[in-house]
């Protein structure tokens, strides 16, 4: 133990390494030489510089010696070339777009409204244009008739018109109605009346198309 120069009371420094270090290590120092020499951080990384440059070489001359797959040539045809490709696949192929009255017949098709069994579409112009309901079990003789049946004044392109058999169904029900009104003993329509019962039914008849 070492004490200060300027007072000898107080305590410098102790120096007791060396003295202990003298007493633990063993006066054989060959074995730190051998543990130095298997523990060398610069040998160890030079090692594994060396695996892997090894590594990278076995990589390389195995793709070397893989047989190699020979790719034709990409044929490409001249803008020159296309140009009468592309006109004969034009001409050759259907045309998927339709005319404008067939586009226009589809689209009528598409709008009819299903009718019950006892009913059908009759069409009064070829192409089933200008289409018009009729008894399902009529003969082809009075579906004929029917077709032929003069257009009402007034009446529109999609046959919003009376045919003889609507109105032989719409007079039946009024002469229902007024039966009905007569054996009850009670007056309850008047003739106005029974006139804007019967365009309503009309109305109703004729208008079941295009709904």
């Amino acid at each position: 133990m070492k004490y200060s120069r300027s007072s000898d009371d107080t305590a410098f420094s102790i120096d007791m390494l060396d003295e202990l270090l003298e007493e633990d290590i063993p006066e054989d120092s060959s074995k730190f030489a051998a543990l130095e020499e298997v523990f060398d951080p610069e040998k160890d990384l030079l090692e594994i510089e060396r695996l892997l440059e090894e590594a990278e070489y076995e990589e390389l001359k195995n793709q070397a010696e893989s047989p190699t797959r020979r790719v034709d040539p990409i044929y490409s045809p001249s803008t020159s070339e296309e140009k009468p490709a592309v006109a004969n696949a034009a001409t050759n192929s259907p045309s998927t777009i339709p005319a404008l009255g067939e586009s226009a017949t589809m689209h009528n098709k598409l709008e009819l409204k299903t009718l019950p069994d006892h009913l059908e579409y009759a069409f009064l112009e070829e192409g089933n244009q200008k289409p018009v309901i009729i008894a399902s079990d009529l003969s082809k003789t009075e579906k004929e008739e029917l077709v032929r049946y003069p257009v009402q004044p007034g009446s529109t392109e999609c046959g919003y018109y009376m045919l003889r058999f609507m109105k032989e169904i719409v007079e039946e029900g009024i002469e229902e109605l007024v039966k009905d009104n007569i054996g009850d003993g009670k007056v309850e329509y008047t003739t106005a009346d029974i006139d804007e019962i019967r365009e309503e039914w009309s109305t109703f008849v004729t208008g079941f198309i295009y709904r």
